[in-house]
């Protein structure tokens, strides 16, 4: 059985191994080689440290776990933009959880604590172009794509990135 718990920093390696798996196997093609082989899971590390230790007030991370085993987290910013409402920052599932309707789940409760927040329900995320999965899955969940911009990466690249919208 699943099982949804909000994270505390003793999560921190464990949530930094899933970012980094998941971004080697998605980003595989479109970020930086050298990055995804060297250099992700320590960033992963760093942010995760930080983020963790010391909290954003309006920040709230969300793990699914089953059997205390890591499937999937979501990490949100609650009204982190006036005409977008709260910011998905991270969603990401295990591999071996995939196609088990861990994100939906983890989407769902992020938004009812949005909803429960008072913030209504209003939310937005940022995937790349090129990440065609993960863009059908958001579709699919209801999200519409807004806006194309162009950023600079934690891979030190510029890559587009797609704004979608609840």
């Amino acid at each position: 059985m699943t099982t949804f718990r909000e994270a505390n920093k003793n999560d921190t390696k464990k949530i930094a191994t899933l970012h980094a798996e998941s971004w080697r196997k998605h980003y595989r093609g479109i970020w930086n080689d050298a990055f995804l082989d060297k250099d992700v899971y320590e960033e992963r590390m760093d942010v995760w440290e930080r983020r963790l230790n010391y909290p954003k007030t309006n920040q709230y991370v969300l793990l699914a776990e089953k059997n205390n085993e890591l499937l999937g987290f979501v990490c949100i910013y609650i009204n982190d933009d006036p005409a977008f409402g709260t910011l998905v920052d991270n969603l990401h599932v295990a591999a071996e959880a995939q196609g088990m309707g861990i994100g939906k789940q983890l989407i769902d409760k992020a938004r009812e604590k949005i909803t429960d927040h008072g913030s209504g329900s209003h939310f937005y995320l940022w995937v790349l172009e090129e990440n065609y999965a993960a863009r059908k899955f958001y579709e699919h969940l209801g999200g519409k794509h807004y806006e194309v911009v162009i950023e600079k990466e934690a891979d030190g690249d510029f890559h587009a990135a797609c704004r979608y919208v609840w």
